[in-house]
């Protein structure tokens, strides 16, 4: 279930209390000790619809982000050669329709934005979450890296009501968690290879090999 799903139905959850806590009117002849407790209950259900308006909007800003699991498989990529350092490489992820990008020069690297929560849902066992940020590529050499033809594609999911850009441009008024760009992970352009890219056990992304004749191409690259 995503972070988005849970937030959805603590929200629902939260708007039910509130409906149930919020008192009946009161006769014109109420005891004050009735008085008390029903000021009481609109306390409570005010702060419960508070929660779950904060919940909605929560769950609308992370509705892109995926659960950040040790192992788990971030995407698949394949090459293919279309010139001297110029590639079509197609890009593969999870419960997506796969979509072909032009890559220039001699690597390839993968960027991710990560969210960490912090007190109390880190406390409460919520997990972090990622989403696909951009798909690049490098070269080997410092000059030509700085002066050929760049190729960079934009992966993220860029609305004004994100948690990574609201993060960013709001950082002390969103205390609940923390924007990261996260981790990359880079290989070379090789014709005909194909590579896994999955969460890795300290933290970051690692990028592999799809198959042994992908890893035999890089390994006649000496990678």
């Amino acid at each position: 279930m995503s972070a988005a799903t849970l937030l959805a139905l603590l929200a629902l959850a939260a708007g039910m209390l509130a409906i149930w806590s919020w008192p009946p009117a009161a006769a014109p002849a109420a005891p004050a000790r009735g008085r008390g407790l029903r000021v009481l209950r609109r306390g409570m259900a005010s702060m419960l619809m508070a929660v779950a308006l904060l919940a909605i909007l929560l769950a609308a800003a992370v509705h892109h982000y995926r659960p950040w699991r040790a192992g788990s498989l971030i995407a698949e990529l394949a090459v293919r050669e279309i010139g001297p350092q110029h590639f079509e490489v197609t890009l593969s992820l999870p419960a997506e329709v796969p979509t072909t990008y032009a890559l220039r020069g001699d690597q390839w690297q993968f960027d991710v934005r990560l969210l960490r929560w912090k007190l109390p849902a880190a406390l409460l066992g919520a997990p972090r979450l990622y989403q696909p940020d951009r798909l690049s590529g490098r070269y080997s050499d410092i000059e030509a890296e700085r002066s050929a033809e760049r190729s960079v594609h934009a992966l993220a999911d860029d609305s004004a009501w994100d948690a990574w850009r609201l993060k960013r441009r709001f950082a002390s008024q969103l205390p609940i968690f923390a924007a990261d760009y996260g981790s990359s992970a880079y290989l070379p352009l090789v014709d005909g290879t194909r590579f896994h890219i999955l969460v890795g056990d300290v933290g970051g992304i690692e990028a592999r090999p799809a198959d042994p004749e992908s890893a035999r191409r890089l390994a006649e690259q000496d990678w």
